[in-house]
């Protein structure tokens, strides 16, 4: 099973076994950030809220920070 979490401000992602390409936007669809081929994003400079992640283009997630 797969899914995207943030513990300790850092952006993880469980059940995906080579580095991903992440895409972060606002729950309004603005694009915060994108990154490629990581393992795991450091989104402490994020304010508190809600986020939707998108990983590799495909999978989606709504994530709390």
């Amino acid at each position: 099973d797969q899914s995207a979490y943030i513990a300790y401000d850092i952006l993880r992602f469980k059940g995906y076994d080579k580095t991903v390409d992440v895409d972060i936007y606002s729950v309004i669809g603005q694009k915060i950030l994108s990154v490629k081929k990581v393992n795991e994003v450091n989104v402490s400079e994020l304010k508190s809220g809600i986020y939707i992640i998108r990983v590799d283009g495909k999978s989606s997630y709504k994530v709390a920070k």
